[in-house]
């Protein structure tokens, strides 16, 4: 483990930052990261001290690897050094192997001294998948990791980073059968939309035919409509066959209908959904090009299609969409949809039809979606028409869209609507929201509304949008901790405070940061204010997205 004694200074010099301006926020980086490392060294928590060190080392890594591991040799938690030296080692690769090797072996050993065999695993696991950059180099990392889980974990990882570049690793380690197929499955997804090709011939080299045809959805659902229907030739499944030239047709109908009709045609499982769908989209651009297409579909099928083009419709022709409602019977989810966008259009018209055909939860529902798009353009219309919302959850929900938007010009009449609200709770966290809202302008307004709320966190997180509000607006920083502070202890507030700072360069975090008393608080404040200023190179990689589906499974299917 490398130990060396902390220093307060850390040698940012070798930030590759060339532009002018992305030079200044390399500067400010590095005074931040500077002052939060010299914090560290003052808190008496160990673990604590760990934390703020990993995450200090895990910023710098993207900017100068070298200088993150010297900082590693102070952690005091395995797990911690192992992330930040994984960070250096994934840096350092491409300039120099041997040291990111080097990096992510010590990061290995110091695994082994987790004392839980479970989470030595999870950690090694994770440690590979850091590393992955480093192929063969990554395996002598981890010892206690069977070699094809080991493998598996660094495939996973190059999946993520350099899907073209699984392949070669797969035949180097002479791997197959489930090792082979998931990392193919991750990769050739991601590859897509670079190489389409090579995605496909990817995808089809997979053994499993689950994971194959899987592979084979998601990429055609990343391609153009023309390119999806060419993927789904080559899947086997009937359903993500159908799944896939539906999905195609119903994107490229908007410009090719008569191709989107021959794909439809081909579909073999619940083909009315995918013709449906292809007559929605074609009614975007050619309304009764769309209905004529449904003419064709069963009498639910076509009711519902009758009832998405009248919704589409309402927003700019509210007389030809009543008389699409009228023709499926005033469905009642249909109407309610088609009033809440026709209100701006005409919103007399919106609120008859709702009052005429419709009754009970589904009225108040209806009216509840037209005062919420009334908001915006007529707040007091709006207003008064929450008065006749009789359902309590209806008017909490209208009273929700409306009343941090009518703050902005009358604080008074927003509260008063609240007034409205009987769940207590639900009225409280309205009242934050519009403290929030009305900050910017009226930052004394929003102190007392705030000030008039229970302690909770949705007080905490509405001080804190309040005070990223006044620093937004050109407050100063004095002000927008004041209100911070209603909602957080001191420390607290400005430890979330300091990266707003940073954003709006409403004044000196390094300045504020020294008013913090915990150590840890004010150089995690500062890490992110370094974070802040880098952008999202400095950022921890989001969890990937779930695959979307292909298309919706439309409920009367094979009615």
């Amino acid at each position: 483990m490398l130990k060396r004694a902390l220093r307060v200074a850390i040698g940012l010099s070798a930030l590759a930052l060339t532009a002018s301006g992305a030079v200044a926020s390399g500067s400010a980086a590095r005074d931040y990261l500077e002052r939060a490392r010299a914090a560290a060294r003052e808190i008496e928590l160990s673990g604590d001290q760990s934390a703020a060190l990993r995450s200090i080392a895990c910023v710098l890594a993207h900017h100068d690897p070298r200088s993150a591991l010297d900082i590693v040799g102070s952690m005091r938690r395995p797990s911690d050094a192992a992330r930040g030296l994984a960070a250096a080692a994934e840096n350092l690769a491409g300039s120099d192997p041997a040291a990111a090797e080097e990096a992510a072996a010590t990061a290995g050993r110091l695994l082994l001294r987790i004392a839980s065999r479970d989470q030595r695993m999870l950690e090694q696991r994770l440690l590979l998948r850091e590393v992955a950059v480093l192929g063969d180099g990554a395996l002598p990392a981890v010892s206690e990791l069977p070699p094809e889980e080991g493998r598996l974990a660094i495939l996973l990882g190059r999946a993520a980073s350099d899907p073209a570049g699984v392949p070669e690793l797969l035949e180097s380690w002479e791997a197959t059968g489930v090792v082979a197929d998931r990392a193919l499955g991750a990769a050739a997804p991601r590859l897509a939309a670079t190489d389409p090709d090579k995605a496909i011939e990817m995808a089809a080299s997979i053994g499993s035919a689950r994971v194959r045809e899987g592979a084979f959805r998601a990429i055609a659902e990343s391609l153009p409509p023309e390119e999806a229907a060419g993927v789904a030739q080559r899947a086997g499944d009937g359903v993500v066959r159908s799944g896939i030239l539906a999905s195609a047709a119903a994107r490229g109908a908007t410009s090719d209908v008569e191709s989107a009709l021959l794909w439809v045609a081909e579909v073999a499982v619940a083909r009315d959904s995918a013709l449906a769908e292809v007559a929605v989209a074609v009614a975007e651009s050619d309304r009764a090009g769309g209905l004529v297409l449904a003419s064709g579909l069963p009498k639910l099928a076509r009711r519902w299609v009758v009832g998405r083009v009248a919704v589409e419709a309402a927003r700019s022709e509210p007389a030809e969409a009543e008389a699409l409602l009228a023709e499926i019977g005033w469905h009642p989810e249909a109407v309610r949809l088609a009033v809440a966008r026709m209100a701006v259009a005409d919103a007399e018209r919106a609120v008859r039809l709702a009052e005429d055909h419709l009754a009970g939860e589904s009225r108040d529902a209806a009216l509840a979606g037209i005062a919420a798009k009334l908001a915006v353009s007529d707040p007091a219309r709006a207003a008064d028409l929450v008065w006749r919302i009789d359902a309590p959850r209806w008017r909490a929900s209208a009273v929700s869209a409306l009343a941090p938007l009518l703050a902005r010009d009358d604080c008074d009449a927003a509260t008063s609507l609240i007034g409205l609200v009987s769940d207590g709770d639900r009225a409280c966290r309205l009242r934050a929201e519009v403290a929030a809202a009305v900050a910017a302008r009226h930052p004394e307004t929003a102190s007392r509304l705030l000030g008039s709320l229970p302690p909770s966190d949705y007080r905490s997180e509405a001080a804190l949008k309040a005070a990223g509000a006044i620093l937004s607006a050109g407050g100063t920083t004095e002000s927008a901790l004041e209100v911070a502070m209603i909602g957080l202890e001191r420390d607290l507030a400005l430890r979330w405070l300091v990266p707003s700072v940073a954003r709006s360069r409403a004044g000196s975090p390094l300045n504020l940061a020294e008013d913090i008393r915990s150590g840890y608080l004010q150089a995690m404040s500062l890490v992110d204010a370094a974070r802040a200023v880098l952008g999202a190179g400095s950022k921890p990689r989001q969890a990937p997205e779930r695959a979307r589906q292909v298309r919706p499974i439309v409920e009367w299917e094979g009615v």
